[in-house]
């Protein structure tokens, strides 16, 4: 469910795009390159919703991104869940910022040179338990605490931003995103 209509697809040399997979502890962000594929980037560790925000814009900043595509956590049934409602607020406050924010305050966020700069919604259901699933297709468990201690304990947050992060892509492309096979 996009909250802004103003984004186009990406097609050949498109800028990239930020996916965040927003959680009560950590966020995880992706990136897509230029070829339109999301690749893990890292993970916030949630400390002020501001600060975090502030964190964001200066990544979509830094990365000159187009967007933001945000993880819509629905329950399996398409309602909403608290979380929901949390990931709403976080994402109403980000595009608060983005407007209060003036470019002549020189801050580093993606508003002053992006006047299109969108942020939309896309549904997240199941994207954790497909990363779960690639992870132990792989022969990793995200639960194997040599794993956390390895990868951080972000790993599952980043990949599951970037799974977010690609079936947009992908459904702006009108490809399919291909997902590890049901055992």
């Amino acid at each position: 469910m996009p909250l802004s209509r103003q984004s186009r697809p990406p097609q050949g040399a498109a800028q990239p795009w930020l996916g965040l997979d927003v959680g009560t502890r950590r966020i995880g962000v992706a990136l897509s390159n230029t070829l339109g594929i999301a690749q893990p980037l890292l993970t916030i560790e949630r400390t002020q919703p501001r600060r975090d925000q502030r964190s964001i814009l200066r990544l979509a900043r830094r990365h000159g991104c187009a967007g933001i595509i945000v993880g819509n956590p629905l329950h399996l049934s398409g309602d909403r869940s608290p979380q929901t409602e949390r990931v709403h607020r976080f994402v109403d406050e980000l595009k608060a910022l983005i407007t209060e924010i003036s470019p002549e305050a020189n801050e580093n966020f993606p508003g002053a040179d992006h006047p299109n700069f969108a942020i939309h919604l896309w549904d997240e259901r199941l994207s954790t338990a497909e990363v779960h699933a690639a992870l132990e297709a792989t022969g990793r468990n995200p639960a194997d605490r040599r794993i956390r201690q390895q990868d951080g304990r972000g790993l599952v947050d980043k990949l599951a931003a970037a799974l977010i992060l690609q079936g947009w892509l992908d459904a702006q492309s009108g490809s399919v995103t291909l997902l590890p096979p049901s055992p």
